[in-house]
């Protein structure tokens, strides 16, 4: 089959997990993980590369490629030691004896060593980290709406969650699952202790990682209105009615007397 090659990159806050078959020894390499901020180049047999978090990878494709030879992320360190020693050591004794009275004796001693040493140490990689389940934590009749924040203070639904704390405010991850990949996918709005918090679905169905929990907001309490209450209206007092004017009773006028006049007597 072809090779190809490709240049993954991760821009993404979170690890991205992929697979695919080497193109060198056709093996298939599983669940490689690439952290954040990372640029990793592999050289694969076309049609063979799957990812768990195809959002968190952005692949360049270089088309058919011939693959080097070692096309991995993780290559096999290599280290080739040199070490050549070569001691060499001439000695030379010569002793001359003549007839003569004077003896001459000249030594002579040659030594050369020679120690050579190579060591061409190759680059040491850096070992990538396999992922590992984390503990989770079930949360059992969470008030959770899937659109709304309102009907998650309301609590009109419930869901199970497991989280990677004690309890949604300590968490930081969330699954569907206990164990494993995910079978669904945990997003929406959950309430717990009147807190709304947001599970923002970045880890969906077939993902391990975890979806990413943030604080959204506080479920506001209805103020209740005070229920009125009936003042008794008083009874209104009747007016009393006018007694009738008394009639004026007519002064009587007084009658004039006359006083008799005296007669004269004779």
């Amino acid at each position: 089959m072809a090779c190809k090659k490709y240049i993954l990159t991760n821009n993404t806050n979170s690890i991205g997990i992929f697979s695919y078959q080497e193109c060198s020894n056709q093996m298939l390499v599983s669940d490689i993980v690439i952290e954040p901020n990372v640029t990793l180049n592999i050289w694969l047999t076309t049609g063979t590369y799957r990812s768990a978090t195809p959002g968190n990878i952005t692949i360049q494709d270089l088309g058919t490629f011939p693959f080097p030879p070692a096309a991995s992320p993780t290559p096999t360190p290599s280290i080739t030691a040199s070490q050549t020693v070569t001691p060499t050591q001439t000695p030379t004794d010569s002793v001359t004896d003549t007839p003569t009275p004077t003896p001459t004796n000249t030594p002579t001693f040659t030594s050369t060593p020679t120690n050579t040493e190579t060591s061409t140490p190759t680059r040491t990689p850096t070992n990538t980290p396999t992922p590992t389940n984390i503990v989770r934590t079930v949360l059992g009749g969470i008030c959770h709406d899937e659109a709304d924040p309102n009907g998650a203070c309301e609590c009109i639904g419930t869901a199970t969650l497991f989280v990677n704390g004690t309890n949604m405010a300590d968490s930081t991850l969330a699954w569907s699952d206990e164990f494993g990949p995910n079978t669904g996918n945990p997003q929406g709005y959950y309430v717990q202790g009147g807190i709304i918090y947001l599970v923002n679905g970045d880890c969906g169905p077939g993902c391990i990682t975890g979806s990413t929990i943030s604080v959204y907001g506080v479920c506001t309490t209805p103020t209740q209105t005070p229920t009125p209450t009936n003042t008794e209206t008083p009874t209104n007092t009747p007016t009393p009615t006018n007694s009738e004017t008394p009639t004026n009773t007519p002064t009587p006028t007084n009658t004039e007397t006359s006083t008799p006049t005296p007669t004269p007597s004779a």
